[in-house]
C-alpha cells in the first residue's frame, strides 16, 4: 500500500515520479535545499508543482496525514528546556502530538545531553547535543511515518551516527532519512541520489559500478577518490574507461556501503 503516490512533481529542474510505500525506509542524500523543498511538499506543508497522495487524498494541508506522519529538522532547535512540564505543554499546543516525558527523559540520560548544554536563561545546547535531543525527541513521540532531515547533523564518532540511524529506523514504520554519508545507508531499502537536474533511486539489492576515480560522468556519489555510478554503462564506455586505465567493479549497493563500512572501521 502506498504511503505517498508522487506524479510529475517538480522542484526546481527536478522532476521526480515515484512510489513510497508503508514500511519502506528511504536514505535521501545529495543536495540538500532540493531535499529540503522536496521534504517540504511531501510533507504536506507546501504546495507543490504536480501531485502528491497518502491514501488517494492531496497531501496539501491535509489534517487527517499531518495525523500520521512528522517532519523533523535534526539541525533545528525545537527545545530550550529540559523541564517536563514545560516540554509536555510546548508538544501539545505546539504540534499537537503526545510525548512518552519519560522514553525522553532517559533518553537524556543515556546521551547524558546535559553535559552539551550551557545552562543560561534558557538551554544552550552544542550542535551534537541539539542533534541527540531531537532524535531523543523523535523516539518519544507517537508518530510512526517520519521525514528527517539533516538525520546525522554533526556526528562525527561513526558509531554513534550508526545508533542514531539504527534507531529512527526501529522506530519508524516509514522512513525517509536525508544524510550526508552513505555509510549509515545499510538498514534502508532504498538511497535516494539527489542533484540539480535529477534524482535516482537504487535499491540496496541492485547493482552499481564502483570506479576508482572521482572524474566520471553521472556519478550518484563520490567518496576517498571513487565514483558510484550506476550499472548503465555501455560496452563501448566501458572499453573507454579500461582503456584509460580506470577501473571498476560491479557490484550491489549495499555491498559498497558495507565495504566502506569495513575501511571506515580499518582506519
Amino acid at each position: 500500500m502506498a504511503f505517498l503516490d508522487i506524479n510529475n512533481l517538480i522542484i526546481d529542474n527536478v522532476v521526480i515520479q515515484d512510489r513510497i510505500d508503508y514500511k519502506d525506509k528511504v536514505l535521501v542524500i545529495g543536495d540538500h535545499d532540493i531535499i529540503k523543498k522536496m521534504f517540504m511538499v511531501l510533507s504536506g506543508i507546501n504546495k507543490g508543482k504536480g501531485m502528491v497522495k497518502s491514501n488517494n487524498q492531496d497531501v496539501f494541508d491535509n489534517s487527517d496525514y499531518f495525523k500520521e506522519r512528522v517532519l523533523i529538522d535534526f539541525s533545528k532547535r525545537y527545545i530550550t528546556t529540559l523541564r517536563k512540564d514545560t516540554i509536555i505543554d510546548a508538544f501539545k499546543s505546539k504540534f499537537q502530538i503526545d510525548i512518552d516525558i519519560e522514553k525522553f527523559i532517559r533518553h537524556i540520560n543515556v546521551f547524558y545531553i546535559r553535559k552539551e548544554a550551557i545552562f543560561d536563561v534558557k538551554y544552550n545546547f552544542t550542535p551534537l547535543g541539539n542533534t541527540l535531543l531531537n532524535y531523543s525527541m523523535f523516539d518519544s513521540i507517537n508518530l510512526e511515518n517520519c521525514f528527517i532531515l539533516n538525520g546525522t547533523y554533526q556526528i562525527e564518532d561513526f558509531a554513534l551516527k550508526k545508533g542514531i540511524i539504527k534507531g529512527i529506523l526501529d522506530k519508524a514504520k516509514t522512513a525517509l532519512v536525508e544524510s550526508n554519508d552513505l555509510m549509515v545507508g545499510e538498514g534502508f531499502d532504498y538511497v535516494l541520489f539527489v542533484n540539480k537536474n535529477k534524482i535516482d533511486k537504487i535499491n540496496l539489492k541492485d547493482e552499481v559500478l564502483l570506479i576508482n576515480s572521482d572524474n566520471i560522468k553521472d556519478a550518484l556519489y563520490s567518496f576517498n577518490g571513487y565514483t558510484i555510478t550506476k550499472d548503465n554503462y555501455t560496452k563501448e564506455e566501458l572499453k573507454t574507461l579500461h582503456k584509460e586505465k580506470i577501473v571498476y567493479k560491479r557490484l550491489r549497493l549495499i555491498d559498497v556501503i558495507s565495504r566502506m563500512g569495513d575501511n571506515h572501521e580499518k582506519k
